[in-house]
């Protein structure tokens, strides 16, 4: 499996907004509850294994939306 890095991520989270702004905004308010400590249905483990709050964090800044 490729490793999921920031820059991938922002990417896919790019693409999903493209095909369905819906789906984009889920995505970051799943972030977002992350970030503030809800792990938002084992999202958190089961898709992004191991990664610390600083990738969501960063993943936002680079998509320009605010967790805040």
């Amino acid at each position: 499996m490729d490793e999921i890095t920031v820059e991938k991520t922002v990417h896919k989270f790019l693409m999903q907004r493209m095909v369905s702004i819906s789906m984009y905004v889920g995505n970051v308010n799943q972030f977002i509850s992350i970030i503030k400590g809800d792990d938002y249905d084992g999202i958190r483990e089961q898709y992004y294994p191991n990664k610390d709050i600083q990738f969501f964090k960063d993943v936002l800044e680079q998509l320009g939306e605010s967790y805040e």
